[in-house]
């Protein structure tokens, strides 16, 4: 093999152990194939095992990934090599056939029963492949939830619908929870967005930042944007919709692009954001990572890149300052900015690609011109995602590579929120403010919800009114419908009707109802067809 090694990957032979095989790679940073080496004498002595070729893009361009070699456990001149393909030979590397056999790409994993070499355990992007006749044929496993998700999103006008982009497995969609998950959009899937209006318009894309856009609720995917040649974008590029004006959409590349008519056209908004290109001329690094809009103010806008920078703007776009002066200089994973102060900002960062393992979770209140670590007690451990509950701004919920943990009281504690959630690696969290569910996505252990109505604040209060105990039926209506509303405590409910533009149709109130479960019936007659927005309002919230 060449002088300049990557990874190296090994395998004995259970029935003959002096024959050891070693897969090998070179270029320490993309590990092409580098070749198949053979030793019958326990290791002394080695010869290339693949001299007629065959397999020399088994690894494509990104060998790292993959690096593993097998040997059948009867017969040590069957030998296996895991890449993009799962290939085999069967006179010890002169020759080579595909053994995937309508398996999904992307080999991690394969193991043989001892006693009985027929039976085969292929573990892939796809998830766990069985065979019972030595590889002819695969069963696929779909009983195990173990998808790796590195994004979530949840219809704000139906909560019951998400939407995930998974590594490898595309952008799916969920209309019948748990069994009821099928594709939108190919390749990796990352960030996923619904419009919180007019849900028929749905954004998601593939890696480097491939964004489409559809308007039939995510069928029929349509290509909008990848930046211009000459930008650099992130393996999960960032997007974001304006919370007040969601026709809005931003796209983060190295520099900022917004879109005011949903994506037909962008403009970039601001210069190279990051320290500039980095100094492998890879594309995919100096980009931006995350994208926070000021609920409060839609022209102050946050964001954070891979090389440690954050900055933000209070006059959409026209300037820019960088506030990363005492920031950790680290991957920024996170700006997320309070619900009704554009100055406060919380930012998460992750030390991982350093070694770094500290919980990096800090405060500004003054517009990034200080920080405060508010890290407490959190393990250490990288931090992911960081989300504010919006009705209770002192509670924060943040995603790390152990799960999801909270805080009441700005960060002065924090403690692992609720109980059967694996201990996983967590990568995004979305949270639906209408029914107060908070959604996990995890890398490797699919999604989990848990419901925070029962969650009270420090100062004692009570949890707003939550459509956990709120359900309008029928929906969708024609002439008539109701709304099931469960109290806890004697109130008054103002029901308004919006439009997908946010103008007020209609409001309806009901006084002095007592404790229990009540159904209202509703004025809907002389509303508009059509998607239209229902807010349900009480005294406490």
């Amino acid at each position: 093999p060449h002088e300049e090694q990557g990874r190296i990957g090994v395998a004995i032979s259970p029935s003959h152990p002096d024959v050891v095989y070693a897969v090998f790679t070179t270029n320490a940073v993309r590990n092409f194939f580098d070749g198949l080496y053979k030793s019958t004498d326990a290791g002394n002595t080695w010869t290339r095992a693949d001299v007629n070729g065959g397999i020399d893009n088994v690894f494509s361009s990104f060998g790292w990934f993959f690096g593993n070699v097998r040997v059948h456990p009867t017969d040590p001149e069957q030998v296996f090599v895991l890449g993009v393909p799962l290939v085999k030979s069967s006179d010890g590397g002169l020759s080579w056939q595909d053994w995937n056999n309508a398996m999904h790409v992307d080999q991690h994993g394969l193991e043989f029963h001892p006693l009985n070499p027929d039976f085969v355990v292929a573990g892939n992007d796809g998830g766990v492949y069985l065979s019972h006749d030595g590889g002819q044929t695969w069963e696929h496993v779909e009983t195990l939830p173990i998808t790796q998700f590195y994004n979530a999103e949840i219809d704000f006008l139906e909560p019951t619908v998400r939407f995930g982009g998974t590594q490898d497995n595309g952008t799916l969609m969920s209309f019948d929870l748990p069994d009821g998950w099928f594709r939108i959009l190919g390749g990796d899937g990352f960030h996923v967005l619904v419009d919180p209006v007019d849900n028929n318009y749905v954004y998601a894309e593939f890696q480097f930042g491939n964004l489409f856009r559809s308007d039939q609720r995510g069928l029929d995917m349509e290509f909008i944007f990848a930046g211009e040649n000459s930008d650099r974008t992130n393996w999960n590029t960032p997007i974001a919709l304006d919370p007040s004006d969601p026709k809005v959409i931003y796209y983060g590349a190295h520099r900022l692009y917004r879109s005011t008519d949903r994506g037909n056209t962008f403009q970039p908004i601001s210069p190279d954001l990051t320290d500039g290109p980095h100094p492998s001329g890879s594309n995919s690094f100096g980009t931006l990572t995350t994208i926070a809009v000021a609920p409060s103010n839609p022209q102050t806008i946050w964001v954070g890149t891979d090389d440690g920078n954050v900055q933000v703007t209070f006059n959409g776009g026209m300037s820019w300052n960088n506030v990363s002066n005492g920031l950790p200089d680290r991957y920024v994973t996170t700006v997320a900015v309070h619900p009704e102060h554009d100055s406060t900002a919380f930012v998460t960062l992750s030390g991982f690609r350093y070694v770094d393992y500290q919980p990096h979770v800090l405060l500004t209140t003054d517009g990034g011109q200080s920080w405060q670590d508010i890290s407490g007690n959190l393990p250490e451990i990288p931090v992911n995602d960081l989300v504010i509950d919006p009705d209770f701004p002192k509670n924060l919920f943040i995603a790390n590579d152990l799960g999801v943990w909270f805080t009441q009281n700005l960060g002065q504690s924090w403690e692992p929120l609720g109980t059967q959630l694996p201990m996983t690696v967590v990568s995004d969290l979305v949270f639906h403010q209408p029914t107060r569910t908070l959604l996990a996505a995890t890398f490797g252990r699919s999604m989990h919800q848990i419901d925070l109505s029962e969650l009270t604040t420090s100062t004692g209060e009570a949890p707003p009114l939550t459509d956990s105990r709120v359900r309008l039926f029928p929906n969708p209506f024609a002439s008539a419908a109701s709304l099931q509303i469960t109290l806890h405590r004697p109130t008054s409910v103002q029901v308004s009707w919006h439009s997908p533009e946010g103008r007020l149709l209609h409001t309806q109130h009901f006084a002095a109802l007592p404790p229990g479960t009540h159904t209202l019936p509703l004025h809907v007659q002389t509303l508009p067809s059509g998607v239209l927005s229902l807010v349900v309002r009480t005294e406490h919230g």
